[in-house]
């Protein structure tokens, strides 16, 4: 134990200097943009880099963005969008994963096919005809422009068709020998069961969602 002791505690020692290395470096632009909130705006655009503010400003800066812009409606707005987007995409994935895996009917292989080739699209392509589209609807500067373009995804159906091949179709049987309609097998059988590969693809939703051209509902053209 004496002669690998004093390396093991060295290559110990490394990892802990490596590892506050590189969360100090990811950790110092999020310092700097809390800092900043609370400099005066020449020392901000000052080259002269300072770790405190010179000229503390105190909450002057949030009430001037607060008087600038609407930033509850903001905030609002990114909250309610993002819900309304999030519950429906995982509703829709959801059921479109189940009716793949579960139901035998014609085309089914060359639907779901055409479902996932569109994750091949680029979505800086789709933007000019989805403005186009939600112009002529008339939903420009409105929830609805901005919720429904991104209500269904393809890579939500193409996980929720994989996670329900893996439950066992016994259950499903079981539950239809009993009498349960399938609606009442989705919601109260299938979608349980899904409770995990849900909560991933809602992480996975919000976060793309700021990638999702919501720019497509406001302004106008």
């Amino acid at each position: 134990m004496s002669v690998f002791g004093s390396p093991l505690r060295r290559s110990a020692a490394l990892s802990v200097v490596m590892t506050a290395v590189v969360a100090i470096v990811f950790f110092f632009p999020i310092y700097f943009m809390l800092v900043s909130a609370f400099k005066s705006e020449p020392e901000i655009i000052s080259q002269r880099f300072s770790f405190l503010p010179l000229d503390f400003q105190g909450l002057g800066q949030f009430q001037r963005a607060a008087e600038i812009a609407p930033l509850g409606t903001y905030l609002f707005n990114s909250s309610l969008v993002a819900a309304i987007n999030v519950g429906v995409t995982l509703l829709f994935s959801a059921l479109a994963g189940y009716g793949f895996a579960k139901f035998t009917f014609p085309g089914r292989t060359a639907l779901f096919l055409f479902v996932i080739s569109t994750m091949m699209i680029p979505t800086q392509i789709l933007v000019v005809p989805l403005f186009v589209e939600i112009k002529l609807l008339g939903w420009v500067n409105s929830y609805q422009g901005l919720i429904v373009p991104g209500m269904m995804n393809a890579f939500g159906v193409f996980m929720m068709r994989q996670y329900v091949y893996d439950i066992p179709d016994e259950i499903i049987e079981a539950a239809r020998a009993d009498g349960a309609g399938e609606i009442r097998i989705f919601f109260f059988i299938v979608l349980p069961l899904l409770t995990p590969a849900l909560a991933s693809l809602a992480i996975i939703i919000f976060m793309e969602l700021g990638k999702f051209p919501l720019a497509l509902g406001c302004g106008d053209a």
